[in-house]
């Protein structure tokens, strides 16, 4: 008997598929998520980065402010006599 004659030997190979294929695809979208998932962590820490630094120049800028507002008072008071 050859390989098409015997019974089921053109299913051995769809059953193969059938049962190789949904892990092999699970597996290639868990790859998928684990990729998204390091950018998006890698995203997080970027902004975490921004806030501290918005944050930093925030605070060095206050002494600017107070003094702007030292000096428009002093000259309002000059402007008033």
């Amino acid at each position: 008997m050859q390989a098409a004659e015997q019974p089921g030997a053109g299913r051995i190979g769809c059953v193969n598929v059938t049962w190789l294929l949904p892990p092999a695809i699970l597996g290639f979208g868990v790859g998928i998520l684990m990729m998204l998932g390091g950018r998006l962590l890698d995203a997080v820490d970027e902004l975490a980065r921004s806030v501290r630094r918005t944050q930093r120049v925030e605070d060095a800028l206050i002494p600017v402010r107070v003094e702007t507002r030292r000096i428009s008072g002093s000259i309002e008071r000059l402007s008033r006599r």
